[in-house]
């Protein structure tokens, strides 16, 4: 794969990624999220937390030095957000979780030796 094209990849991932984490870091960081962590057992609190770190891996994947564990740290919050939907039978709902994590597999492949 040439290096245009790798890098093309690259930002269509980024910004796909950044997109889709901004905005679910704002529907949980204006507490419109509370009463779904609350119906899945966790505190409302957790809510703000999680969108926190959605928010600072969606700003981590434009700072190359940080990009691979901004990437992994999504990738881990996506694991987490696929155990809760599987435990509470919302098993639709791991489609999404799965294309998240791809696309975040992908920003991780493609930044292998790029810089960019």
């Amino acid at each position: 794969m040439s290096p245009k094209i790798k890098r093309i990849a690259l930002w269509i991932c980024i910004v796909l990624l950044a997109l889709q984490f901004v905005a679910a870091s704002a529907g949980k960081l204006s507490g419109g999220a509370q009463t779904r962590f609350i119906n899945w057992g966790y505190a409302a609190s957790f809510s703000y937390i999680i969108g926190v770190l959605e928010l600072s891996g969606a700003i981590g994947l434009f700072i190359p030095r940080l990009r691979f564990f901004a990437a992994c740290g999504l990738i881990g919050i996506m694991i987490g957000a696929a155990y809760t939907h599987l435990v509470h039978n919302e098993a639709s709902r791991l489609i999404h979780n799965s294309i998240v994590i791809l696309i975040a597999l992908g920003v991780i492949y493609f930044s292998k030796r790029q810089t960019v």
